[in-house]
This record gives structure tokens, C-alpha cells and sequence, in this order.
């Protein structure tokens, strides 16, 4: 059992400040995902975890004992690179089993001549043999033992990687964007595996990524960072239906959350580029506001509509199952509306099906009162979330 524990962890390189005021607590078991895009700082937080990278200031603590100044080995952590980092001239087996015999190494096997002696005997030991096999066995890499990592596609190289990870028994299990160098298929069936590894593994693991997918498909919770802070913990259901923040809003999802500005008079809503009026309940008597709602919370119906808000397609999408439809509150067909003029610019609107529906089309959206998002426009932070709703 154990917890990782961070308080006010900072780490700057020179006058470039990477990571600020990282607090948090992993509980042992998680699948704690580490979210946000390039440059935010979660793969130096990984490294500062590991031991790889120094931290400027605060602590980072396994079940309460610090390990700042404690050397990589000493942590008894396994890291998954991004970029798989196996050794070409051995094979898979002697990939796999490398930290095992590094582990049962001593001082002086590292003379030249007892170097190479070691190394084959220890691998040849039954615990050692026995651990490389069931992790193969694990991951389906039986077949390929013999073979050398060239010989191998990019799925079976990364999962190569995971099991000189997971031959070990460390502390907890580090992965640093182990997915993004392979295609689409072979994500989302790694995804499945990697989930099912931390079933069966019971540890924790910490997980960094710039896709929200695997964020939200894998993590018991996510830290969503942008520029070395913290913009909120919670898990995958609560970042999605409660973002905490305008960033969270606008990262998460695809398409991600619809941010239309708000001018809110006498308690009344109103869309702030048309000046149409709402039936919304906003949580201010005045000023400007933006409200922000899923494209799956909007649902299509006549402009006319009592209660619709009119629209104009500006794109349309037809997914199979579905439809993204692209929209603004002005006719896109009026040459007098110049773009740079549109506040709210294009939102987004996911119905089911195929609709009969074409760029320029005057729509009606119906905007229903719970699953709704009101954030302020200074601060970009949420003022209230109505009815929260399943993603």
C-alpha cells in the first residue's frame, strides 16, 4: 500500500517557472492521469517523481517519508517511456529481464570479464526465467521472446516496454505518453490493455497524456494542468459535466464545450451577439457572463419554435451514427458580417443521425435547463453548474 503525496511542489529551470504549487495525493491503486497540452509541465512532473529531475521546491512523500533526495533506484519506481527506449542488440527476453538482472547485480560483476559471465547467469536463474515468462504471457509476447526489437511492430515494441516495466515490483508505475506514437487502432486497443494491466497489477499508476480520450476512458481521476498549474482534480465524469474553469471547458471534449458569450439585464439571458433573448436562468441579475454547454446537450428543432434559439449551419459533419453540426447566431451568408467581427465565433451541436441539413440552413436549437455551465468572463471561472448530468 502506498500513497504518493505532493505539497507545494515547484520546479523552475533558470527564470522559467515549469511547475507551480503542485499539491496533490495519489491513493495507492489509482490511475491517476496527468492531462493537459504540450509545454504544461506533466512529464517533468513524472521525472521529478522518478527521481530523473530535481525539484526546486517542496516535497514529494511515499506513505509519508520524503524522497526527494533519494537516488532513482532507491524510489523503486518502473517508467514507460514515450519512445519504447529498448536495447536493439538484445532480444526481447533479455529486454525484458534487464532491470531483474540489474536489480540482483553486485559492485564488482561490473568487471569486464565478469560482466557478460553475470549477466547470463542470473538471467538463467528459475525466478528470473519464470518472471519473464508470465509477463510475456501477460501481454501475448511468448511468440516474439527470441526476437530482437526491429523484428517487431510498433504495438509489440510498446508492449515490450511495458513489461521490462512491469517484471518489477515497484512502488508505482510511471508512463510517459506510452500511446502517441502509434496509430489509431493500436491506441485504443492498448487503452484496453494497459486498464486491464492495472486490474491485475494493484498498483498505482500515473499516467501522462495530451489525449483526452485516454484520460477519460482510463483514469480513476485526472489532474488537468496548463502551464505548470493545477486547473482541476477530479474524475473523468467531473472534469467533463463540472470543468472548473473556461480552460478545462474548452480542452476537454471534442467538440469541446460551447462558450457563448452571455449579456445577462434585470435577470434576463440574453445572447450577447444577436441580442436574442433566452428562456435561461442565469446566476447573476447583471453584467456579461458566458454560458457553457455540451454539443450533445443541444438538440435540433424549428426556428420558430417556442423557446428555440436560431442558428445558421455553418458546417455539418455526418460521423455515420451521427452528426456535427457547426453553427453561429449570424447568417453566414451575409456578405455584411465580417468574421473578425464575430464574437462567439462557430459552436458546435451533436444529434444523432443524418439531418437534412446544409451550410447556410437557418435552424433551431433548443437549450435545455440542467447540464448547463455559467463561468465569469474576467476570471474564466465557473459561477454555477445546474443539474450536473451524465456525460
Amino acid at each position: 500500500m502506498t500513497t504518493i503525496t505532493f505539497s507545494d511542489v515547484n520546479k523552475s529551470f533558470g527564470r522559467t517557472r515549469v511547475i507551480e504549487h503542485f499539491s496533490a495525493e495519489i491513493s495507492d491503486r489509482e490511475f491517476l492521469v496527468l492531462l493537459g497540452p504540450s509545454g504544461c509541465g506533466k512529464s517533468t512532473m513524472l521525472r521529478m517523481i522518478a527521481g530523473l529531475t530535481d525539484i526546486s521546491s517542496g516535497e514529494i512523500r511515499f506513505d509519508g517519508t520524503r524522497i526527494n533526495e533519494r537516488e532513482p533506484r532507491e524510489r523503486n519506481v518502473a517508467f514507460v517511456f514515450q519512445s519504447y527506449a529498448l536495447y536493439p542488440h538484445m532480444t526481447v527476453r533479455q529486454n525484458i529481464s534487464f532491470p531483474l538482472i540489474m536489480d540482483r547485480f553486485s559492485k564488482w560483476y561490473h568487471l569486464p570479464i565478469l560482466n557478460s559471465i553475470m549477466r547470463r547467469l542470473i538471467a538463467r536463474r528459475p525466478d528470473v526465467r519464470e518472471q519473464v515468462e508470465q509477463v510475456a504471457k501477460t501481454l501475448e509476447l511468448e511468440p516474439y521472446l527470441e526476437r530482437r526489437p526491429k523484428a517487431l511492430s510498433g504495438g509489440q515494441r510498446q508492449r515490450v516496454a511495458l513489461a521490462r516495466a512491469l517484471v518489477r515490483d515497484p512502488v508505482v508505475y510511471l508512463l510517459d505518453e506510452p500511446l502517441s506514437n502509434l496509430d489509431a487502432k493500436l491506441r485504443s486497443q492498448m487503452r484496453a490493455e494497459i486498464s486491464a494491466l492495472h486490474r491485475r497489477v494493484g498498483k498505482s499508476f500515473i499516467y501522462v497524456t495530451h489525449d483526452q480520450v485516454e484520460a477519460m476512458t482510463m483514469a480513476t481521476r485526472v489532474v488537468v494542468l496548463d502551464k505548470g498549474r493545477i486547473q482541476q482534480v477530479g474524475t473523468p465524469a467531473e472534469i467533463y459535466t463540472e470543468p472548473a474553469n473556461v480552460f478545462v471547458a474548452g480542452f476537454i471534449g471534442s467538440p469541446p464545450m460551447n462558450l457563448i458569450p452571455m449579456e445577462v439585464g434585470a435577470g434576463v439571458a440574453r445572447i450577447a451577439e444577436t441580442g436574442a433573448r433566452t428562456s435561461l436562468t442565469p446566476p447573476v441579475a447583471e453584467g456579461d457572463v458566458l454560458l457553457g454547454i455540451r454539443p450533445e446537450r443541444l438538440s435540433l428543432t424549428r426556428p420558430d419554435e417556442p423557446g428555440a434559439v436560431t442558428a445558421y449551419v455553418a458546417s455539418a459533419e455526418n460521423l455515420g451514427g451521427e452528426t456535427v453540426i457547426g453553427f453561429r447566431f449570424h447568417d453566414i451568408l451575409d456578405d455584411t458580417v465580417v468574421a473578425s467581427e464575430d464574437p462567439g465565433g462557430t459552436h458546435h451541436a451533436r444529434v444523432s443521425g443524418a439531418p437534412p441539413i446544409s451550410v447556410g440552413d437557418r435552424i433551431g436549437l433548443a437549450i435545455p435547463a440542467d447540464g448547463l455551465c455559467w463561468f465569469d468572463t474576467e476570471t474564466g471561472l465557473v459561477l454555477k453548474q445546474s443539474s450536473v448530468v451524465e456525460a
